[in-house]
Order: C-alpha cells, then structure tokens, then sequence
C-alpha cells in the first residue's frame, strides 16, 4: 500500500486521479480464481466481466477482497470525501459480493488477450467465448478514480480492468 501514489490524468479535457506504481507504472494485481456467472458482458459497447467472491473460506479471496478494501478506505482518505461520497469498488447484490472488471480497448479495439485452461478442449476460443458460470482469474489494473454529480452531490468510484485473463472449467451446481 505504501508503494502506491496518485497522479492527476486528463481524459476528454477533465482531470481524474490515478493510482500507480513509484515509477509511475500501472498497479496491476493477479486475481484468485473467481465465479464469473455471466461470462462476457457488453454494457453499451464497453466489454465487462462480473466476477464474484463466491468462496470466501478460501483465503486468496478473502484476503484479495481486503485488499480491495483498503485501496477503496485509501481512496478516500485521499479524494478527501465521505464514505457516502465513495462507490466501493465491490459491490453487495443480495447474498454475495462482486466486482466488476473492463476489458480494455483501444479506439473501439477490444485489446484483451483470454487463456483456456485445457487447451485441447478449447483451442481457438477468444475472449468473445468466455462461457457463463465459469472460474476466471485475470490481471487486473487499477483505473483510474472517476467522479460524477449526482443529486448536488459528487460521487466517486474506481474503474477495474483487464487486459490478460485466464479462464478455468465451468462450474459444476450439486443439486
């Protein structure tokens, strides 16, 4: 966490901040294997994946959804806002948690690169074949923290993306 600074970026002539690296580099962090229940999501021409902390017994879950935590409380402290005034980069729908990662693009290129585990049974599967209810982990980066006016009030958030992921086998329900 000490490692991490922000910088002011410009993007469409208004300024955001962005978490990176001493050397100014992205903060990239590989993700446990987590439950991606929807497979590839296209919201509006932005390409997303959903991936749920659905085994938080398991400690690399747990202690990357902390993590999390304690970039978004670090955020705050810097942004200099309230926790009213801050979207948590993990979001509560009914019983579980989850997070929501960009595939990145450049221009309207998608520029995300996909791994199938068990590359006989999946060989050439792209990004675009990412299955539902499946297993995925991915390099994800830290975005940067985007603010908007909502109510007279500005709210803040940090964008997630990725643009290397591996997917592992479908999960498999008991009944």
């Amino acid at each position: 966490m000490n490692s991490l600074k922000y910088s002011n970026i410009k993007i469409d002539d208004l300024i955001f901040k962005k978490i990176t690296d001493l050397s100014g580099g992205p903060v990239v962090i590989k993700t446990p294997f987590m439950c991606c229940p929807f497979g590839l999501d296209n919201d509006y021409g932005s390409y997303r994946v959903k991936l749920g902390f659905n085994n938080l017994r398991n400690t690399a879950q747990k202690g990357f959804m902390n993590l999390l935590k304690q970039i978004d409380e670090r955020n705050i402290k810097v942004l200099g806002c309230d926790r009213d005034s801050y979207q948590s980069t993990i979001k509560r729908y009914k019983q579980y948690n989850n997070i929501i990662v960009k595939l990145k693009t450049v221009g309207k290129q998608m520029k995300c690169e996909v791994e199938y585990q068990n590359s006989k049974k999946n060989y050439l599967k792209t990004v675009y074949d990412i299955p539902k209810n499946c297993m995925l982990s991915c390099d994800l980066e830290l975005g940067h923290i985007w603010n908007r006016m909502e109510n007279g009030k500005k709210i803040y958030g940090m964008t997630l993306n990725t643009a290397f992921i591996i997917v592992k086998d479908t999960l498999q329900y008991r009944k």
